[in-house]
């Protein structure tokens, strides 16, 4: 046990070969999970809006096709989508299209998790507190399943965990003329995906010259921003067609950001809360009931022991780790109030978000590994080792119970008895579950043609899944027209008057279901 120095300044702890073997393998199961299980998801409900991002971007480049200067997609990035889209079509079938889109999302996700166990390697100088924090973003059910299907958050988080690792590198040798371009590559990447990326340019502008000032100065700095403002700028334009012939969309899409118009309701807490006026606690609450409560919790206790070593240390010598770690713990509590200010948007939970959780799960790190290194108790140690244990078994089992429904997921803060979920909390907004509704419908009833009325359009696309294999169903908009009524509850929380002959229920509510209209 190291006693009297600071946590940040440990000797950095080499790889041995069974933890390279066991890092192949850990990624190897990864990406076989991916292929394996890419189709079980459904299609979320704006997925042909994103879709249509990618298209028109792509026929703009190759077309010269200015329709998308007629819609709201000019306001939204094309660095994923657009790349998405072109692999996308090379296959015919829709639904071969729908599983290389959950492919490649879960796969640029995997990509990512690698930057994130090296970033927590380096910054905590514990190998096995790397691979735990890979493992906790991986099995958190609810970043789970949006790694399949969800092409807008996942990729965002995915980007930003790669663009702070590359941020690290730039802070280390802010001189590197190859950290500063490959900084602004990531920069750009991620801008280009969803305009609040900005932050990661202001971050690492505020870090590089408080860390000129006051841990090393370096030569010729401001050369180097300029270099990277420059080469950041131009690589925006590059990867978002959009831009090539009308740039100051990016100054309209930064205008939308924090007052985006979804004049719709949030179901919170038994609540009806209109998007547009959300209350200081929405994001905290959200939070709190749908990640691992543990996760949480050493969040919280991670602010404390960063912030404490942090002071120690200024005392000491200020480094760029302690400096670095702190921002980073700090950030969700900094966005948050800064949201709070700018009055901000917020819908479907806090999936807006999700790029933080990963500076949560590092928080919460902190917290495990001064427990685990630094403690003067062996009982504390051993204490942290089984709840680490217990965490990640029931992670697996609750994934695998949820499965593939992993979205809907709350932790034992939430009742879940007769429905309590549903009536109480937006649970399937996204309409996956229409999927498997369409195939029950298909194994329940015989008859050449089935009528089916849905609940609201994000069962269309899921439609179009079962009706490449099984034609019968056919959608009618009148509910007097149709045999059969489907419904995800989204903007209705509770039960139909109608006979319901099959469901979809997780940890107690229904998700989805299924009512029969006429014999």
């Amino acid at each position: 046990m190291v006693k009297n120095k600071c946590f940040s300044c440990e000797s950095f702890f080499r790889n041995s070969r069974f933890q390279n073997i066991f890092t192949i393998l850990l990624f190897a199961v990864f990406i076989i999970t991916a292929f394996c299980i890419a189709d079980d998801y459904g299609v979320p409900w704006d997925d042909h809006l994103q879709q249509k991002i990618g298209e028109q971007n792509y026929r703009l480049m190759t077309e010269s096709s200015l329709d998308i200067y007629s819609s709201t997609d000019q306001f939204y990035g094309s660095a994923f989508e657009l790349p998405l889209y072109f692999i996308q079509s090379f296959f015919n079938e829709y639904s071969t299209q729908i599983y290389v889109r959950h492919l490649i999302t879960n796969i640029f996700f995997i990509f990512s998790l690698f930057f994130f166990y090296k970033l927590i390697f380096r910054l905590l100088k514990s190998y096995w507190i790397a691979i735990l924090g890979v493992a906790i973003l991986y099995i958190t059910p609810r970043i789970f399943a949006h790694a399949f299907f969800n092409t807008k958050d996942i990729p965002f988080m995915a980007a930003f965990i790669i663009s702070v690792f590359t941020m690290y590198n730039l802070l280390q040798n802010p001189a590197n003329i190859k950290y500063v371009i490959i900084h602004a590559f990531t920069s750009a990447f991620i801008i280009d995906i969803r305009i609040i990326g900005i932050l990661i340019p202001a971050l690492t502008v505020v870090l590089l010259v408080f860390q000129y000032f006051t841990i090393k100065k370096s030569r010729n700095l401001f050369k180097h921003l300029l270099l990277y403002a420059l080469v950041t700028a131009a690589l925006i334009i590059v990867m978002w067609p959009a831009l090539w012939y009308h740039p100051f969309i990016f100054v309209r899409s930064i205008l939308r950001m924090s007052q985006f118009p979804w004049n719709y309701y949030n179901l919170l807490a038994g609540n009806q809360i209109l998007a547009t006026q959300i209350p200081f606690y929405y994001i905290p609450l959200w939070i709190s009931v749908s990640v691992p409560i543990l996760v949480s919790l050493f969040y919280l206790l991670g602010i404390v022991l960063a912030t404490a070593n942090f002071f120690k240390c200024f005392q000491q010598n200020l480094n760029l780790k302690g400096l670095l770690l702190l921002v980073l713990v700090l950030l969700p509590i900094d966005l948050w109030i800064l949201f709070i200010i700018l009055g901000s948007t917020f819908y479907d939970g806090w999936r807006h978000l999700y790029f933080m959780y990963p500076l949560i799960i590092i928080g919460g790190l902190y917290a495990v590994n001064y427990l685990y290194n630094f403690s003067d108790i062996k009982l504390i140690r051993y204490i942290t080792i089984v709840l680490i244990l217990v965490f990640i078994s029931k992670n697996v089992i609750t994934n695998i119970n949820l499965h593939p429904y992993q979205q809907v997921y709350f932790n034992d803060l939430v009742d879940k008895k007769d429905n309590a979920i549903l009536t109480n909390w937006e649970m399937d907004y996204w309409g996956l579950s229409y999927k498997e509704s369409f195939e029950k419908i298909l194994e329940l009833d015989s008859a050449k043609q089935i009528k089916v009325n849905i609940s609201n359009e994000s069962a269309i696309d899921n439609w179009k899944l079962s009706h490449e294999i099984d034609d019968r169903i056919i959608l009618v908009d009148s509910i007097s027209e149709a045999k059969y009524f489907i419904s995800n509850y989204r903007f209705h929380n509770k039960e139909y008057p109608y006979h319901k002959v099959d469901s979809i229920k997780r940890q107690g509510s229904s998700i989805l279901g299924v009512y029969k209209l006429k014999e």
